[in-house]
Order: structure tokens, then C-alpha cells, then sequence
């Protein structure tokens, strides 16, 4: 009898272990909604994470340990969270790198670009002139 008081208390800091475990993807969830930086998480480690927490989960609903299944729950849905938080925010890096670093350009999206520095530099020159011979005229 004694002997299941001591494994009560082991269960419950296991319990307790598991839960700390999911419910730290949490302020890293934050972490990546406030920085919108994600390059330094994997995606492997997260698939990792995911397919134990999925692993974890059906055991506790097989056992029907209720707890435990909450638990596990908490951490698959953060964890798909990170996941889509990552994928979109690695979608979004790629579009302003391409679109923005001239390294990554093509010849033609170069002097794309060139041309549009161009107009927009006689567009405001013209613009200027404009407001000059208007202030001149109405003088």
C-alpha cells in the first residue's frame, strides 16, 4: 500500500513533466507572432514534435487517460500552430528576398527595376518642376 503512494506521487510529477513540456511551445508561439523570425526552428523538429505528440495522444486515448490526453492535445495544437506560423512566415521571407535582394534577381527583373527607379525619379523631377513653375506663375 505504501508502495502506491510513492507511485501516485511519481505519476503526478510525470503528469506535471508532460504538461510543462507542451505548454512550452506556447511563449514560443508568442515569441514568433512578436518577431516574425522563424529560420532558426526546423521543420524537422517540429514534425518531430508533432508525430510524438500525435504518438502520445492516441496512447493516452487508447488507456483512456483523460488527463494526459488534454495534455497532449495542448500540444499538438501548438505545435501546428509553430507549423503555420513558420510556413507562412518562411513564404513571406522568400517573396521580399526575391523581390527586394538584387542577388537573387534575373537580368530582366534588374533592369526592371532600374527603369522603374528611373520614371520614378522624372516622375518627381517633373512633379517638382511643375509645382515651381505654379508658385512662380501665382507669385
Amino acid at each position: 500500500m505504501n508502495e502506491n503512494k510513492n507511485n501516485s506521487g511519481v505519476f503526478t510529477f510525470i503528469l506535471f513533466a508532460n504538461f510543462l513540456f507542451c505548454a512550452a511551445l506556447i511563449p514560443l508561439i508568442f515569441e514568433v507572432i512578436q518577431q516574425k523570425y522563424t529560420s532558426n526552428i526546423p521543420y524537422l523538429s517540429i514534425a518531430f514534435l508533432l508525430i510524438a505528440y500525435i504518438i502520445l495522444f492516441i496512447i493516452s486515448v487508447m488507456r483512456k487517460y483523460l488527463m494526459h490526453c488534454v495534455i497532449y492535445f495542448i500540444g499538438i495544437v501548438c505545435a501546428l500552430i509553430v507549423l503555420s506560423l513558420k510556413s507562412n512566415y518562411d513564404k513571406n521571407k522568400v517573396f521580399v528576398q526575391k523581390t527586394m535582394n538584387p542577388w537573387m534577381m534575373s537580368a530582366e527583373q534588374k533592369e526592371q527595376m532600374k527603369q522603374k527607379l528611373v520614371e520614378t525619379k522624372d516622375t518627381k523631377k517633373q512633379s517638382v518642376q511643375q509645382t515651381t513653375q505654379q508658385t512662380t506663375t501665382s507669385s
